[in-house]
């Protein structure tokens, strides 16, 4: 993850008391959700190119929208992107995995109805947010933020529960830039500028000044889990993850630079999520690579699925990063390695790069790998 945070505001209200239930069963088993899933580098602003889908290695497509383009104004939905292209994958036979993603990308409306602010400075050059500019971010466990993302997540499920393309839905509520469980919490080295030329931040220090506390970062993510079961009952629903931990902050305060990260806590995440959804409920870890593949998570239940996704696309990278940086790197070799190590975890299903779907050199490997993961499924 390439962001930083910045500036913060004052402390904001406890999370609101929300009915949501306890712990919620699909009415009827989710459709099945083995195979290799094409994604774009960003979030689906345009629309994934035909001849990456159609591919026969490709079981469908993984597909994340900006919820400030999703509902512009409070109450104001325009789901024209996402029906578009749903049924464009729907109608070659392909399955979506989809997601809407707050974090940087709330709307702002949200913040105009009161929702407190962390903001960070963005970092990514080539995409999103003009470089070293200041992004607002909400506070997972603002009342407000919570109360219209809730909302939101209903709404969700309304207009996609039912449709049988979408055999996945990301469970989102607690991101920064992607769909994954990440909150930044780098701090400042050296001159305090960042290989982006942007100025570091101590954001331990910023999330302590805003009252971060890991117990307040589990229920916020429980209770949006708890929406995401309730309001989509028949999807394998999603928890996206990386080789990171969450912020280095404990429940009595204590933060050190040698306290590097919080594991406990995302693993707790992981436990109550299989309590949440039931078998339903996925681990996704972002980290495989042709030289690396990060283990499937003790907490995780021995009856709910593990997946991947590649950490970066393998084609048009001549730093070689799925190999690990070594250059130079022959495409059909690194895709053959990250699809044996997905193997040999027995996750249910991998995302890969849409480019990579499109590259001829890498297709034998991605035949290989539907082929495998789609042997035993219905």
């Amino acid at each position: 993850m390439a962001f930083r945070l910045g500036a913060w505001r004052a402390p904001v209200a406890a999370l609101a008391a929300l009915v949501v239930p306890q712990s919620v069963s699909a009415q009827t088993p989710p459709a099945a959700n083995a195979g290799v899933y094409l994604l774009n580098s960003v979030a689906s602003v345009q629309a994934l190119p035909p001849a990456a889908y159609t591919a026969s290695a490709i079981d469908g497509a993984t597909l994340v929208f900006y919820w400030n383009a999703v509902e512009p104004q409070d109450g104001v939905y325009d789901w024209t992107a996402i029906d578009s292209q749903i049924a464009a994958i729907a109608a070659v036979g392909k399955k979506v995995n989809l997601g809407v993603l707050p974090g940087v990308f709330t709307p702002s409306w949200v913040y105009a109805a009161g929702a407190a602010q962390f903001t960070m400075i963005w970092t990514a050059a080539s995409w999103g947010f003009p470089l070293c500019s200041v992004v607002p971010l909400p506070l997972p466990w603002d009342a407000v933020y919570s109360a219209k993302w809730l909302a939101f997540v209903q709404q969700l499920g309304s207009r996609y529960a039912a449709n049988p393309a979408v055999v996945m839905l990301k469970i989102q509520g607690v991101n920064t830039a992607t769909p994954e469980l990440y909150l930044p919490y780098t701090r400042p080295v050296g001159t305090g500028v960042g290989p982006s030329g942007c100025p570091q931040v101590d954001y331990v220090a910023a999330w302590y000044a805003v009252g971060y506390r890991p117990a307040r970062i589990i229920t916020s993510w429980q209770t949006f889990a708890r929406a995401h079961a309730k309001y989509s009952p028949t999807q394998h629903l999603i928890l996206e993850t990386g080789s990171w931990p969450l912020v280095p902050i404990r429940n009595d305060g204590f933060t050190s630079p040698l306290y590097g990260g919080d594991w406990v806590s995302a693993n707790t995440i992981i436990t109550s999520g299989a309590r949440i959804a039931g078998s339903r409920f996925v681990v996704e870890n972002d980290s495989l690579s042709a030289v690396f593949a990060w283990t499937r998570p003790k907490s995780l239940p021995a009856t709910n699925q593990f997946a991947y996704q590649t950490t970066w696309n393998v084609d048009t990278d001549p730093s070689c990063r799925m190999n690990g940086f070594v250059q130079p790197c022959d495409l059909a070799t690194v895709m053959a390695g990250a699809a044996a190590l997905a193997l040999a975890a027995k996750v249910s299903f991998v995302e890969v790069y849409s480019t990579d779907a499109q590259d001829a050199a890498e297709a034998d490997a991605l035949a290989t790998l539907h082929a495998a993961l789609t042997a035993s499924s219905p």
